[in-house]
C-alpha cells in the first residue's frame, strides 16, 4: 500500500487485526522517494489518499476523498484483491 498520509498506517493496522494479509504501508516521500517520478500522481493518490498496489505494480484500489470509513473501504478492497469474497464481513 502506498499512501500520501502516514495516518493510513493506523488504518492498515486496524484492518490487519481482522484480515491476515502480507501488506505494509509505505508513505510517499517518507518511506519511498523518486527523483524522476511524482509518486502521488503516478499512483493516483489524493493529498490524503492511499492506493493498494499489487506486487506487479498494478493499482488494485484507490481511496476516495469522500470515504467516511477508511478502514471498511480498505478491508473490502483487500478482501477483493486477495480473492477472499466480494463484500464486507466485519464492521470496522
Amino acid at each position: 500500500m502506498l499512501a500520501n498520509d502516514a495516518g493510513w498506517r493506523a488504518v492498515l493496522d486496524r484492518v490487519l487485526k481482522h484480515l491476515l494479509a502480507p501488506v505494509r504501508c509505505l508513505v510517499a516521500e517518507q518511506d519511498v522517494c523518486s527523483i524522476d517520478l511524482d509518486l502521488a500522481a503516478a499512483f493516483g493518490l489524493s493529498r490524503s489518499g492511499a492506493s493498494l498496489v499489487r506486487p506487479n505494480g498494478v493499482v488494485a484500489w484507490r481511496s476516495r476523498r469522500d470515504q467516511v470509513n477508511q478502514a471498511l473501504a480498505l478491508n473490502d478492497a483487500l478482501r477483493l484483491a486477495l480473492g477472499n469474497g466480494s463484500g464486507p464481513v466485519s464492521r470496522l
